[in-house]
């Protein structure tokens, strides 16, 4: 699981607010009531929902100047990232995009079962509703110039936090693919018992984050040797206040780094390096940069 607190809401009329505080295990039971929009996105829909990505139709009240851009970049990333969407289809599940009650500091967040490759999704916070695009891209030029969030450029401030939210869901993805070595099959058989034992749902919250948290810390390690040896030893001023809370926010700080800026940091590139050693992926830039310096 990750979110990403955020000022997105206006709540200039506090009446109007939906959310507080709840059980975010609520979001995964509510899935199944949500079906899939029939808003066209200018054609992304189709496509998304033929890589089993299905936007639900919960997302329709979000203004479309917010939704839009975060349908193209879901789209874009999907292109770059390919094995996020082969994944789906050799597991038969899908991702959905939902919007739902969250707490009122959340924008978006990454939602999944903790077990099985099941129950993915993002959810946009219901009360983006009474938000608007102005509204997004101030309040995240003050969060990234306060250091709070990680760089990105300004023509992409709109969809930074679904870019954060995908960020999460490639960690899945990368997790589901160690499953196929010996020790990534130990440690997922030591993780299922440990949740079989679980007496409550609060100790089911810390399994689930602990198993991620220590693939999210094995992923960061990876990162910070390779820019080691590339760049040397990183600036930990790199990485925002929010990456620094624990080393899965660190990762989807990263990733969104990485696909939101057109001159990523140095951590954002050893970022891409270590992504494109452990799946697929379409035309790295950083690769190529390499590839044009050796010349």
């Amino acid at each position: 699981m990750g979110g990403r607190g955020s000022c997105y809401l206006n709540f200039y009329d506090i009446s109007k607010s939906t959310s507080g505080d709840i059980d975010l295990f609520d979001i995964l039971e509510s899935a199944e009531e949500d079906k899939d929009t029939e808003k066209e996105y200018n054609g992304k829909t189709e496509k998304l929902k033929q890589k089993n990505i299905h936007i639900k139709e919960s997302t329709d009240k979000i203004p479309e100047e917010i939704f839009l851009p975060n349908v193209y970049k879901i789209d874009s990333l999907t292109r770059k990232y390919t094995d996020t969407t082969k994944i789906l289809g050799k597991n038969e599940k899908e991702l959905a995009i939902r919007s739902g009650k969250m707490p009122s500091n959340y924008a978006a967040a990454f939602f999944h079962d903790g077990t099985k490759f099941d129950n993915l999704q993002i959810v946009f916070n219901k009360d983006l509703t009474f938000s608007n695009k102005d509204i997004i891209e101030k309040r995240s030029e003050i969060l990234i110039n306060k250091g709070e969030w990680i760089k990105c450029d300004k023509e992409e401030y709109v969809n930074q936090t679904v870019t954060h939210e995908f960020g999460h869901y490639v960690q899945k993805v990368l997790m589901q693919k160690d499953l196929n070595t010996k020790q990534g099959r130990i440690r997922y058989d030591k993780y299922i018992d440990e949740l079989s034992k679980a007496t409550n749902i609060k100790e089911r919250q810390l399994i689930v984050k602990k198993y991620s948290e220590e693939y999210a810390t094995k992923f960061f390690k990876s990162i910070q040797r390779i820019h080691r040896k590339h760049f040397g030893k990183e600036n930990i001023n790199n990485l925002s206040e929010y990456g620094k809370t624990n080393n899965r926010e660190a990762f989807a700080e990263l990733f969104t780094n990485l696909n939101c800026s057109k001159e990523p940091s140095t951590l954002g590139k050893a970022t891409e390096i270590f992504l494109a050693k452990k799946m697929s992926v379409k035309n790295p830039r950083i690769k190529k940069e390499f590839d044009k310096n050796k010349k």
